[in-house]
């Protein structure tokens, strides 16, 4: 354990009673060295303004030396000020309060998943595992755990969990060490973590001996010996962009762009077949390499999603809702537009037990909108999102509450009007 991190085990044992008192010590200081500094200042303005000339080298009330203690002590001052000016808890009461109810209800050997930026809340506070944090965000852990906030398919998102808490990392290694090709075995996890056990085997047993196939099995397809949970909430909102560059990235079109020179189109398109690509799709990644121009690189081998607006609030009048960003939704006809002509691409709702996408046929916005329901009756919410992000896990368990899924349930529910904390147990 590093010192850093034993120390903040050790700040979080005495607890926010602690941290208050620091603050206030600290204000404390700032104000009487503001003090000394002003009675200092204030009697060098006076005998500049009562001076007839400037032959004294020195103010009467100072020596050099005190004058050089004054630049000295207001350069200080400015450094405090420059450094605890901008010091400030990025923790709330409320997150506070919902990592303790973590430590007192979950199992001791229990593991937190979530975006790398809370691992260490769930580690110091908690006192609870996670699958990273700031200090291991460079890790291909953080790859996967986008590619879970990011997918539509549940199955996809329990399978890449049920390895990343079974063994993080040692999936990649097992392929790895067996073909010796990283980029081969990330599109191969890639691959199988899409399929059923059975598919998956089949897929598999092409590439590896018997018993690292069966490791490899056991760390995708195996519950998890731990009990494991899943944390979204509202910061998770503005960094979807990062996280959809990441999670979005084409390990497919990585490989061809590798290939194109040094490989026939047959052969090229053939491996990633075996690999479980998808035939069509990998020909139509194949054309494009030829006419991505290097610029447009970064851009064709992923896709940034974004979030285009805050969450609004909507109360239903009549047969329609009005949002305070200007949209009107009418739950009948299941229509959105706003009081400024704009009709988005598609909107997502959840009925029936499923979230459906009404597609309309004269959208004139790049972004699409998502209805939920809010915590009143005859209450909504709306948000404006790029499509793909409609029928996303991230989607559906911080604006749906996992209404519709199977292998997460609820545990912890925080709403503080429209920022959520949503912890739910991975069954």
């Amino acid at each position: 354990i590093s010192l850093a991190e034993s120390l903040g085990w050790a700040l979080a044992a005495v607890g926010k009673p602690f941290y208050f008192l620091l603050s206030r010590i600290v204000l404390a200081l700032i104000f009487i060295l503001y003090l000394i500094g002003g009675i200092m200042g204030f009697s060098l303005f006076l005998w500049v303004a009562r001076a007839p000339n400037f032959k004294n080298p020195s103010p009467p009330y100072f020596s050099r030396k005190g004058l050089l203690f004054l630049n000295s002590l207001l350069l200080f001052m400015g450094l405090i000020t420059l450094c605890f000016g901008t010091l400030y808890p990025l923790i709330s009461d409320t997150w506070y309060r919902v990592l303790n109810i973590i430590k007192e209800k979950t199992p001791q050997n229990a593991i937190l998943n979530s975006w790398w930026d809370f691992g260490d809340w769930f580690k110091v506070i908690a006192r609870r595992r996670v699958i990273f944090d700031g200090q291991s965000q460079v890790y291909p852990q953080a790859y996967w755990m986008a590619k879970t906030i990011l997918t539509h398919d549940e199955n996809e998102a329990a399978t890449i969990l049920r390895m990343l808490n079974n063994g993080g990392n040692n999936a990649f290694e097992i392929i790895n060490t067996q073909i010796k090709d990283p980029l081969e075995a990330a599109l191969l996890i890639e691959s199988v973590v899409k399929l059923t056990p059975e598919w998956a085997e089949k897929v598999l047993k092409n590439f590896l001996p018997p018993e690292a196939k069966e490791k490899v099995m056991q760390l995708l397809f195996s519950i998890p010996a731990a009990a494991s949970y899943f944390i979204v909430e509202d910061t998770m909102v503005p960094k979807i962009g990062a996280v959809s560059y990441l999670g979005n990235w084409d390990f497919s079109k990585v490989y061809i762009g590798q290939k194109l020179i040094s490989r026939e189109e047959h052969k090229i398109i053939g491996h990633l077949v075996e690999l479980g690509k998808d035939k069509d799709l990998m020909q139509k990644f194949y054309q494009e390499a030829f006419l991505i121009s290097a610029k447009d690189l970064d851009d064709w081998l992923s896709n940034r999603l974004q979030f285009y607006s805050p969450l609004a609030n909507g109360i239903k009048k009549d047969d329609a809702v009005i949002f305070d960003n200007g949209f009107i939704y009418k739950p009948k006809e299941k229509t959105i537009y706003s009081k400024d002509g704009y009709i988005p691409k598609s909107l997502f709702i959840f009925e029936d037990n499923e979230v459906k996408e009404i597609v309309y046929n004269n959208p004139n916005v790049i972004y699409s909108a998502l209805v939920s329901e809010g915590g009143e009756e005859g209450s909504y919410k709306c948000i404006l999102l790029d499509r793909e992000l409609g029928r996303s896990l991230f989607s559906r368990l911080y604006f749906f509450k996992g209404k519709g899924l199977k292998y997460f349930k609820s545990f912890i529910d925080v709403d503080e009007g429209n920022k959520f904390i949503r912890i739910y147990n991975i069954s």
